[in-house]
């Protein structure tokens, strides 16, 4: 042991040793890249090839930009303001005039890698739109689909266990045009209820003026925390994981 020890110690076993970490690096980089870039697996949450029925689909799935910002979405979704942003996307404050209120509509700017649904092509007719982002299919199959305001339907054929209340619903989907540099380029976008109760930002700095103890801590926030990893519990049995 202690031979060993003093064999690990010295300057070229450090040396040896992070070499080998770095070729092992780079052998399964290619592997994860692949992995990335692979498609969602949904089939055992629906029937991929009867998938969505036509009235679970919108009415218009390609929209146009318009008003005084060049922001809104036809004449249903009026912009507020801008809520973040990132790699993936941005997502933005609406107001749906359909019902007055608030709802947030994610830009997707990524790679899709989700081959869009046999109906959802014959429905967008000419346009050559072959793949979506695998949010949108994730958040109706998870959450389930409002497009009517107050009626959610669930769309896949097995709930997840024990129950998946704490899944965001979707309240629309469609497809935009004109919001990237070519005025001709379709983006897909994704409308979700707006939880207006603010960010673990805001959470901290109101924490912050209330003076509470550890315990009066984690008796406010426990069960949000317990629902949260719960959620993550279901997500993870059914078989999805969340790509980085």
């Amino acid at each position: 042991m202690v031979r060993l020890m003093r064999w690990l110690g010295t300057r070229t076993t450090r040396m040896i040793i992070l070499a080998f970490l770095i070729v092992l690096f780079l052998l399964n980089k290619p592997v994860c890249v692949n992995l990335k870039g692979a498609p969602t697996d949904f089939s055992g949450l629906f029937d991929v090839s009867n998938w969505p029925p036509h009235a679970q689909m919108p009415q218009r799935l390609i929209r146009q930009l318009q008003g005084s910002s060049g922001l809104d979405i036809d004449e249903r979704y009026l912009f507020v303001r801008q809520l973040g942003g990132g790699r993936e996307g941005a997502v933005s404050l609406y107001r749906d005039t359909s019902t007055g209120g608030l709802v947030a509509i994610k830009r997707f700017q990524s790679v899709y890698r989700n081959p869009v649904p046999e109906p959802v092509y014959e429905a967008l007719e000419a346009e050559e739109v072959n793949y979506w982002p695998a949010e949108i299919p994730a958040t109706i199959l998870l959450g389930g689909l409002a497009l009517q305001p107050g009626e959610i339907t669930p769309l896949s054929k097995r709930r997840l266990e024990p129950s998946n209340s704490d899944m965001l619903p979707a309240l629309d989907y469609f497809l935009v045009r004109g919001c990237s540099l070519s005025s001709t380029s379709l983006t897909w976008h994704l409308a979700t209820p707006y939880l207006g109760k603010g960010t673990l930002t805001h959470l901290a700095k109101n924490l912050e003026t209330r003076n509470l103890t550890f315990s009066d801590l984690d008796e406010s926030l426990r069960p949000a925390l317990h629902r949260l990893l719960g959620s993550l519990a279901r997500f993870h049995r059914n078989g999805f994981v969340r790509k980085a």
